[in-house]
């Protein structure tokens, strides 16, 4: 059985791959961000990698905790495929806009989710250069306490 965190990042993942379809990102990738992102090559841009949650838990009611899972997304543009700031502005409307539509991720986030993201920012390698953000998802769940 899947765990809460592999349900909710599913159905992100699902969410992104939308994106993907539609023709606003070029490939989405699932990977630990602890590795270096930067360092991959992606089949196209902007590439949006996934990365693991981050997990809270409090307790909510006497059979039930409620977590909270951070997932955060990088989202990379090659720099030289980056037009202009309103661009990149675009594409995080866009985004956002996606998971405002799947505000409950299909009914995984019980309490709904919330998505913040940073400001864009460059990055480079040895032989790239990136204009970077990162999208910032957190969904909540009821976890039911088995005792």
């Amino acid at each position: 059985m899947a765990s809460l965190a592999n349900l909710i990042k599913q159905q992100i993942k699902t969410d992104l791959d939308a994106l993907v379809s539609s023709g606003i990102l070029g490939s989405v990738t699932e990977q630990d961000l602890s590795k270096d992102a930067l360092e991959n090559d992606y089949p196209a841009y902007p590439a949006a990698i996934l990365g693991m949650a981050q997990t809270e838990s409090r307790y909510e009611e006497s059979r039930a905790n409620l977590r909270t899972y951070t997932f955060p997304i990088m989202v990379l543009q090659k720099w030289e495929e980056t037009i202009t700031p309103e661009d990149t502005e675009e594409l995080v409307d866009t985004i956002l806009n996606k998971f405002d539509d799947d505000f409950d991720l299909q009914g995984m986030s019980v309490g709904g989710l919330e998505a913040t993201v940073t400001p864009a920012a460059p990055a480079s390698t040895v032989d790239k250069t990136y204009v970077y953000f990162l999208v910032i998802i957190k969904a909540k769940a009821l976890y039911q306490l088995s005792n």
